[in-house]
């Protein structure tokens, strides 16, 4: 836990989750940047109260998120990971785009990340 707990905390950029009426917080999110030569990559990291999960908040944020990697910090690629058997995670990070690279391992290039979101801004 206190392994996950200092990765999550390694990072530069943190969204809060926090519920719109009451601003209870329900989780986060995180980009750590990748070593990668040449490349512009970052890990997303994301945990969500299991009392909120499935509601929409984790899509939401990881959206969010995305939008920031992609915009600002003009990533070229988003990894993230998790459990094959957490299937709730799996089908959030296709939600998003993303595209499994091996056992548990994700990515999103800028290009999938455009055509996965050209739908859901605006």
């Amino acid at each position: 836990i206190k392994g996950v707990a200092a990765w999550f905390a390694g990072g530069e950029d943190f969204l809060a989750v926090c519920l719109k009426g009451t601003g209870r917080f329900v989780g986060f999110v995180c980009l750590n940047p990748e070593e990668k030569e040449g490349s512009r990559e970052y890990n997303l990291g994301y945990i969500l109260d299991s009392d909120y999960r499935g509601r929409g908040y984790g899509t939401e944020a990881c959206r969010a998120m995305l939008g920031r990697a992609f915009g600002d910090l003009q990533a070229d690629r988003v990894v993230s990971g998790t459990m094959m058997a957490n299937i709730p995670s799996v089908r959030l990070l296709q939600k998003l785009g993303f595209r499994t690279t091996g056992e548990g391992c994700f990515a999103l290039s800028r290009e999938e990340w455009e055509k996965a979101s050209k739908g859901t801004r605006g």
